[in-house]
């Protein structure tokens, strides 16, 4: 299935837990009191979907765990984008000179893959207004994160800055022409001294009529099939430079007109780096729950909150959660049985038994495992007369079932008795 349509689906089924008459992500996180644009939401949940479509891991993950993932990510952009906002200044010629330098080049190559129409200079694509936006937060990222991470220990050694230039030095565009001539043409060639000469051949000689379109202007000419057969070296080609080579009888000719290396120099290579490994470490998780720690965080929606109250141990919260979502959302047996573990794991042993109370008419062919769970319950709580009654009922109903005589000596041996326990 084709992504868009996967995301597509995905997003549907998520909208419909969000709410009546709500847009997914409306009105879900709060900061300090004010709700966290939708867009926001949306955006992080898109990003979070492609960057784990294919991991199995994300993909089985209960959905109120992909959610707590989500709130985490909206959470920490919004943290450090207050942040950013308040102590690093980026001009906008800061900004238009990245994009022109990295971005639009990076553009220019991806549209030359897809077969788009190029313009004649690269500087002429156009770049969305969220990419300036992105550019710029990339750019303060860059700024600050890079000294914080030096005063938390953090730092690139040569080695690694060497290992990264090497690995992005082909990031370049070199736009030009082409033409193919026929072998009796091949002399042609020598002609060529600059554009101009190049054009007048290509119009009076030039066998494939696609190159005389636009004086065989064919914008990157890397990612030009014939370019592959050329016997020169990437990194000796120069602006000016002719360069040729054999296609059957005919001979193709391509003429360099720009050279744009969209590569990183080592003073924004190690910015770069010191930003990727503070972010992956535990210095940076340190450093955003403190900031985290400091704001007043709120979710509104049970689905979103109840992973996020559970990973940080609050389990009698996680237990109100989750009979919530099994009340209103989601009435799988899976999200009643979460709530028990929940108030079992806080040792709220009467919650979970007005849980069980409350819903064990809707699944009756659960009768024994409910009178087991109130039974530890009773036993959690020194009602030792209430106990030992459950599990006289719970032996009459497991009678001759080993399975299920298996499950009582399970509770049992968790509470250190007897499988002999009359």
């Amino acid at each position: 299935m084709k992504v868009k349509g996967v995301l597509f689906i995905f997003l549907i089924y998520l909208l419909s837990c969000s709410g009546n008459n709500k847009e997914f992500g409306e009105k879900i996180i709060k900061i300090d009191g004010q709700f966290v644009d939708k867009k926001i939401v949306q955006e992080e949940w898109k990003r979070f979907y492609l960057q784990n479509k294919y991991n199995a891991f994300v993909l089985r993950m209960p959905m109120e765990e992909k959610y707590y993932h989500l709130v985490k990510r909206v959470v920490e952009r919004k943290l450090i984008e207050d942040i950013l906002s308040n102590e690093v200044k980026v001009t906008d010629a800061e900004v238009s000179n990245y994009v022109d330098r990295y971005v639009k080049p990076s553009y220019y190559v991806h549209m030359a893959m897809e077969g788009e129409y190029l313009p004649e200079n690269y500087l002429d694509v156009k770049v969305e207004e969220e990419k300036y936006l992105e550019a710029k937060i990339y750019l303060m990222k860059l700024k600050f994160f890079s000294d914080l991470a030096i005063s938390k220990g953090i730092n690139v050694s040569e080695d690694e800055l060497e290992k990264e230039f090497v690995s992005q030095k082909s990031n370049i565009l070199i736009t030009g022409r082409m033409m193919i001539l026929p072998a009796s043409k091949a002399s042609l060639i020598k002609n060529i001294k600059t554009k101009e000469d190049f054009i007048k051949i290509c119009r009076e000689f030039s066998i494939a009529p696609e190159t005389k379109e636009r004086n065989g202007f064919v914008g990157d000419i890397r990612s030009i099939t014939y370019f592959k057969k050329v016997k020169k070296n990437l990194f000796e080609i120069k602006e000016g430079d002719v360069l040729t080579a054999i296609d059957g009888k005919n001979f193709v000719v391509f003429y360099v007109e720009k050279i744009v290396p969209f590569y990183k120099q080592n003073l924004e290579l190690k910015q770069q780096l010191l930003l990727k490994k503070f972010i992956n470490s535990s210095a940076f998780t340190n450093w955003i729950n403190e900031i985290e720690s400091k704001r007043k965080i709120e979710i509104t929606h049970p689905y979103f909150e109840v992973y996020y109250a559970y990973s940080r141990g609050d389990y009698k919260r996680a237990g109100v959660l989750y009979e919530e979502i099994f009340r209103k959302y989601n009435n799988s047996i899976d999200y009643m049985f979460k709530s028990i573990d929940c108030f079992s794991k806080a040792g709220d042993w009467r919650s979970v038994i007005k849980v069980v109370d409350r819903h064990k008419s809707k699944f009756p062919d659960f009768k024994l495992d409910f009178i087991i769970v109130k039974a530890k319950a009773a036993y959690m709580l020194n009602d030792k007369g209430k106990f030992h009654k459950m599990l006289t009922e719970a032996k009459k109903i497991a009678r001759g079932d080993n399975s299920k005589l298996e499950k009582i000596n399970k509770l049992l041996k968790e509470l250190s008795l007897s499988t002999d326990e009359p």
